[in-house]
């Protein structure tokens, strides 16, 4: 029988966050994904907000193999997030997927559970950030280390280093802008 070993190195209460830099998705993360992870008291990562080597894969590798849960924005199948799910998986994180587009959830990830979310409800950002806050919480309660796949498995006790939120940071005010806008242009002549 053979065995690939990972050196998961140092392991974090974080929460690493894939999801494409796209524009779009910088208000989801800064105001319903951060929030509902920091809710929980974790800290929370995006790949864009690392820069310590040259390669962004470098970087990638380490939070994912450091963090403890995995949240992926899938909508528009970005090939890159796709690529990170798959290796979180064979890590045995527990990842949490979302997506505004059922469709972007490929065949091979449908039968897992993800969150679907309506950008055409007034409410979706509210739902979501609960929704999340709800996931995390029960994955924290579970408290296992898991995977989608059979045969990996954690080999002793594994314990968090606690990564701290800053004080700032806990008590940032968030202003949910999601939902339907109107508005009035008038033209001056």
């Amino acid at each position: 029988m053979a065995k690939i070993e990972i050196d998961l190195g140092s392991m974090t209460n974080s929460c690493f966050v894939v999801m494409p830099f796209a524009s779009t998705y910088n208000t989801e993360y800064e105001r319903i994904i951060r929030p509902a992870v920091e809710t929980v008291e974790l800290a929370c990562v995006r790949a864009n907000e690392i820069y310590s080597k040259p390669q962004i894969t470098a970087d990638i590798w380490k939070s994912l193999r450091s963090a403890r849960i995995v949240i992926a924005e899938l909508t528009g199948r970005n090939s890159n997030v796709l690529y990170e799910v798959g290796l979180a998986h064979a890590l045995g994180k527990p990842v949490i997927i979302i997506t505004r587009n059922e469709d972007d959830v490929p065949f091979d990830l449908k039968a897992l559970r993800y969150l679907y979310y309506n950008i055409d409800d007034p409410f979706w950002g509210e739902n979501l950030r609960n929704a999340l806050t709800e996931m995390l919480q029960k994955l924290l309660k579970e408290n296992e280390y898991g995977t989608v796949f059979e045969n990996i498995r954690s080999v002793g006790k594994i314990e968090y280093e606690e990564k701290e939120i800053l004080p700032a940071e806990k008590e940032k005010s968030y202003h949910d802008l999601t939902g339907l806008w109107q508005g009035i242009m008038e033209v001056a002549t």
